[in-house]
């Protein structure tokens, strides 16, 4: 692995790593921050479950950012942003309050996708460095 795809492999990564903690921040003091959630989960299954879930997604991201497992990082952390986007929106229009931790997702999930993506074409061997069979129609 190139130092570069190194560097970004690590910022990838630790984007990933406050998906997580985010998702655990959410489990943990997310009924007492943002009290109205746990209704709009349908109760605290719902609201508990989301963020297990989380919890597993970025887990998973980091495995993923690691190359650890095969994961979808950058497809799972763009839908990881728009839902975070979603919720900071919500907050803002309905509840007229900011909500802190779905900004931090929106951030973090968008330097996993990217950075991860950095950290693949960065790589040698990347298939922009691969070479091309002859008489290869692209250019």
């Amino acid at each position: 692995m190139s130092k570069q795809a190194a560097l970004f492999q690590s910022i990838a990564t630790s984007c990933a790593a406050v998906v997580t903690l985010v998702a655990l921040a959410h489990e943990v003091v997310g009924a007492k921050l943002v009290p109205w959630g746990v209704e709009l989960f349908g109760g605290p299954l719902g609201f508990y479950g989301a963020g297990a879930f989380g919890v597993v997604v970025g887990l998973s991201l980091v495995a993923g950012t690691l190359r650890l497992i095969p994961f979808a990082v950058s497809a799972v952390s763009f839908v990881v942003a728009v839902l975070g986007a979603f919720a900071g929106l919500y907050a803002a229009v309905v509840h007229r309050e900011f909500h802190f931790f779905a900004w931090v997702l929106v951030i973090a999930s968008l330097g996993a996708a990217i950075f991860h993506s950095k950290a693949i074409a960065a790589q040698p061997g990347a298939p922009a460095d691969r070479p091309r069979p002859a008489g290869s129609a692209r250019g």
